[in-house]
C-alpha cells in the first residue's frame, strides 16, 4: 500500500494527563478526559542559511529552537481527574481536599500559586508540570513539561459548560502505544441550566441566597502569561517556563433593563461574584451531593460601554467586562475554585 492510501480515524483518539513532580520528566498518563478538539504540536524552527555560494539557490538549512504548544477544548467535567489536574496546574497553587458528609463526595479548593511550591502537605510532592499523552488516531505522542498558559471557562444557554486550555511545553516524542487502558468518568459535564451567578459587596456575603442576576452567558479567562522563550546555549529546548503576572477577566452577556451597570462603572464600585456550576449528576449512590464547581471572585471592577442600538428589531443587550483584582483584606486572591467530586485528593 502506498503511503497516504490508508487512513486513521479521529474517534480512536485519546488524551491522558499525568502529574510531573520534576518539570519536563515524562510520566505515564493514568487519567483520561473526553475532549472536543486538541492541537498539541511540536515545532522545530527552520533557518535557511543566506551564505553567498555562487548560486541563486540556498544550499543549506539548519533546525534551531523547539517549541511545544497547542490547545485543548472540552466539556467541563469535574468528574474527570485529567481536567481537574489541568485546572490545578493552571491555578498553580495548593489544592486542599475534604470529605463532604458520608456520601463519598469530596471538595477540592484550587488556589493561585507559582507553579513550583504547591504541595498541600509535607508528605505530598509539588506539581511542577504535566505530561500529556495524546493518541491522535492510531499514533501516540507524549508532550512533557506542559503548563497551562491560559484557560477559559464559558457557559451559554443550551450547551454544556466549556473549558479551553492554551498549553505550552518543553518537548515531545512519538511512541508506539498508550501503556495504560483508557477509561472515562461516568459523571456528566457541568451544564448551562446548572449555572447560578450571585453577587455581593464582599465574598464573605456570597451565598446561594445572595442577590442573583440573569445573564445569557458568562466567560472567565485566567491568563498566566508564561514566559515561553527562556533558552540557553547547548539545547534546542526551553530551559524554564516561568509564569508571569496573573490576569483574570470575567465577561457576561445580559439584557439591559436598568442603568445599574452604568452606575457601578462610574462609581468604580467593587463587586464580589460567586458562580455556581452544577452537573445535576449525583456523586456516589448515597446522593445528597453532585459533581459541581464554585468560582469565587472577590474584587471585580467593571469596564463598561454604553449599549448600542443595532436596528429596529431585537432586544437591547450589553456586554459586562470585569477586571478581577486581588483582594487583600480577607481573601488574598483574585480567583479561587472549589470542585466537588468523588476523588479523595489531588496531592
Amino acid at each position: 500500500m502506498a503511503i497516504g492510501d490508508g487512513y486513521s480515524l479521529n474517534w480512536k483518539s485519546a488524551l491522558g494527563v499525568a502529574k510531573e513532580t520534576t518539570w519536563g520528566t515524562f510520566q505515564t498518563a493514568t487519567a483520561f478526559m473526553e475532549f472536543n478538539s486538541e492541537s498539541m504540536d511540536r515545532k522545530l524552527e527552520e533557518k535557511i542559511l543566506q551564505s553567498v555560494n555562487s548560486q541563486r539557490e540556498a544550499l543549506k538549512r539548519i533546525l534551531t529552537t523547539e517549541t511545544v504548544d497547542g490547545s485543548i477544548e472540552a466539556d467541563l467535567n469535574v468528574g474527570s481527574d485529567a481536567i481537574v489536574n489541568l485546572l490545578k496546574q493552571a491555578m498553580g497553587g495548593t489544592c486542599s481536599s475534604a470529605q463532604i458528609g458520608a456520601t463519598g463526595a469530596y471538595n477540592h479548593t484550587l488556589r493561585v500559586g507559582d507553579m513550583e511550591s504547591n504541595n498541600a502537605t509535607s508528605t505530598a510532592s509539588s506539581m511542577k508540570g504535566l505530561t500529556l499523552q495524546v493518541r491522535k488516531g492510531d499514533y501516540v505522542y507524549s508532550f512533557q513539561g506542559c503548563r497551562v498558559d491560559s484557560f477559559t471557562i464559558k457557559a451559554e444557554s443550551g450547551a454544556p459548560v466549556m473549558v479551553t486550555f492554551s498549553m505550552v511545553g518543553k518537548t515531545a516524542t512519538q511512541t508506539s502505544a498508550l501503556s495504560t487502558t483508557v477509561t472515562y468518568t461516568d459523571a456528566l459535564p457541568l451544564i448551562f441550566h446548572g449555572v447560578t451567578v450571585v453577587k455581593a459587596a464582599s465574598i464573605g456575603a456570597i451565598t446561594t441566597t445572595a442577590t442573583q442576576e440573569t445573564y445569557q452567558s458568562f466567560e472567565l479567562t485566567v491568563n498566566n502569561n508564561i514566559m515561553k522563550d527562556i533558552r540557553q546555549l547547548g539545547s534546542r529546548l526551553v530551559s524554564h517556563l516561568p509564569q508571569g503576572g496573573l490576569n483574570v477577566a470575567l465577561k457576561f452577556a445580559q439584557r439591559v433593563d436598568t442603568t445599574t451597570a452604568y452606575n457601578v462603572w462610574t462609581s468604580e464600585t467593587s463587586t464580589a461574584f460567586g458562580i455556581y456550576l452544577d452537573s445535576n449528576y449525583s456523586v456516589g449512590s448515597a446522593g445528597g451531593s453532585t459533581y459541581s464547581m464554585f468560582i469565587g471572585i472577590p474584587n471585580a471592577k467593571l469596564n463598561y460601554s454604553i449599549p448600542k442600538v443595532g436596528g429596529r428589531d431585537g432586544i437591547l443587550t450589553h456586554e459586562l467586562n470585569y477586571t478581577c483584582l486581588r483582594e487583600n483584606t480577607t481573601t488574598s486572591y483574585a480567583v479561587q475554585m472549589i470542585i466537588n467530586n468523588a476523588t479523595t485528593s489531588y496531592e
